[in-house]
């Protein structure tokens, strides 16, 4: 079974809110959620229980639980340890920004934003170009 890069992004951005455990099905890739640990301690009566038992995929977990993989979030090291990984396979201007970035303060958030900051000017060039040749 392979992910797909859309499925993947939005396996990691579950992960990162933290509020569901992911499971995958070994045999279709299918996404299971259930509520965190925290979530379900919270959950103050039998009647806020049934309804977020109502929003998850209990049942089928319940009954083939080895059918399922649950995907854990990465630990705030092994995490920088892929964004430091992923900048040392780059070179030139970026990489040295990105180093500087990862060496400062707060690098979670600010690698994220030049990431998305270069992927929305990506974007933006990709459009100017085709528009640039549909005209000419």
């Amino acid at each position: 079974m392979e992910l797909t890069a859309s499925q993947i992004n939005g396996i990691w951005q579950e992960l990162e809110m933290g509020f569901e455990r992911l499971f995958l099905h070994r045999a279709d890739g299918r996404l299971i959620r259930l509520p965190s640990q925290e979530l379900i301690d919270n959950s103050w009566d039998e009647e806020e229980m049934e309804e977020l038992r109502g929003n998850y995929d209990f049942v089928e977990f319940e009954k083939n639980p080895d059918d399922f993989f649950e995907l854990e979030p990465m630990d705030s090291r092994e995490s920088y340890d892929v964004m430091l990984s992923f900048v040392e396979g780059r070179n030139g201007v970026n990489q040295r920004k990105m180093l500087d970035i990862l060496e400062g303060r707060r690098p979670f958030a600010k690698f994220k934003n030049f990431l998305s900051y270069h992927r929305i000017c990506k974007k933006i060039g990709s459009s100017i170009k085709q528009h640039v040749m549909q005209i000419m």
